[in-house]
């Protein structure tokens, strides 16, 4: 686990501007604009994008928000959106990790109950982290810890999953006992921190993922993720033309993507600040209709928390035996600027190729 030794508020401040400006970070910037808080690294922080986002929900539909449980109104896009889910959930799951979205159009609470806690402030409890958190609606927060930031920033993305998950694990430590930790724990906690949820509107991507065929999904297909899109709307002038697939690609970024990745796994965000070969995570997909594409960040966020929700439960994809699917994170199109060069992509003890069976 990549940890950073505790920072004043100044340099909490001009440390995270210069890694907002970097993907996957940049989204997370452009919601919270943490820049403008000086006590980042606090739980207060947390409590305070907590309460704006409340009050962006309830006030109006502003930075593109809809009152919850509604999908957006008035719009070919929300219409075509609508349209797009209710054929989903006429349909059939398919298989593998490639799993079809319910109730997208279900906005989630973004008020879930739990409060951050600043962890120093809190009287000894013999009560385990999980169980905390469950019985008291409390999220204890470490001051001046990256980690604790993230987990409280992916709490407030995903707030229907985070609170999923805290219930099953106090469900097996009621049932279990703390130790030895059930298997749905263990799931639970790889998923929790190293999770990466994929929106996809292209199965193949996830068949060729699940076979290691890297060279195709993120070469060959670069131009299907939204990733690399929006990196190359926003970075251009940071590309080397001679090392780089834009040359071959000059006109892809304009197409309609078929994929989009979003860290769910809060310590990927930390081991994100400093990246390193052979950092992976897991990946888990949900099917979306290309119009999810163009919806802003905040709304594919809310659909996108309702979809995994719904699927978790249904699916019970933590509780089986099933292991989760790595993908290479430094990989991922737009999310590292050395993947620009394919020669990257040769190195066969980070991007491994399939098991034979």
């Amino acid at each position: 686990m990549t940890t950073l030794n505790p920072t004043s508020p100044s340099e909490c401040q001009e440390l995270w501007t210069g890694i907002a400006k970097r993907p996957p970070f940049t989204e997370l910037e452009q919601r919270y604009s943490l820049t403008k808080f000086e006590h980042l690294l606090h739980a207060d922080t947390l409590n305070t994008l907590k309460n704006r986002l409340i009050t962006t929900e309830n006030g109006s539909t502003q930075r593109g928000h809809t009152q919850r449980g509604q999908a957006p109104q008035n719009t070919q896009r929300g219409q075509a959106l609508q349209s797009s889910l209710a054929s989903l959930e006429r349909g059939q799951a398919p298989q593998n990790d490639f799993s079809q979205s319910l109730n997208h159009g279900q906005a989630c609470q973004i008020d879930f109950k739990q409060s951050f806690k600043c962890q120093n402030s809190m009287s000894d409890s013999e009560d385990y982290y999980e169980t905390i958190i469950f019985k008291d609606k409390i999220i204890p927060t470490r001051p001046n810890s990256w980690h604790d930031l993230f987990n409280g920033l992916i709490w407030l993305n995903f707030p229907k999953t985070k609170t999923l998950l805290n219930e099953w694990h106090v469900e097996d430590i009621q049932s279990h006992g703390l130790t030895p930790r059930t298997h749905r724990r263990n799931q639970i906690t790889l998923f929790d921190e190293c999770g990466v949820i994929l929106a996809v509107s292209d199965p193949q991507i996830c068949e060729n993922l699940s076979n290691h065929q890297w060279q195709k999904v993120f070469i060959e297909d670069r131009h299907k993720w939204a990733n690399y899109n929006s990196y190359l709307h926003h970075d251009l002038e940071r590309l080397n033309n001679q090392d780089s697939h834009v040359k071959n690609n000059q006109d892809s970024h304009v197409k309609m993507p078929a994929a989009k990745a979003f860290v769910f796994g809060h310590a990927n965000y930390e081991m994100l600040l400093n990246p390193f070969i052979g950092l992976t995570g897991k990946w888990l997909a949900i099917r979306v209709d290309n119009s999810f594409f163009e919806e802003n960040y905040d709304r594919q966020l809310t659909i996108l928390d309702s979809a995994i929700y719904d699927l978790l439960n249904r699916k019970h994809l933590l509780s089986n035996s099933r292991k989760l699917s790595p993908i290479p994170l430094l990989g991922i199109p737009g999310w590292h600027l050395a993947n620009e060069n394919e020669d990257f992509y040769m190195n066969q003890d980070y991007f491994r190729p399939a098991r034979s069976k």
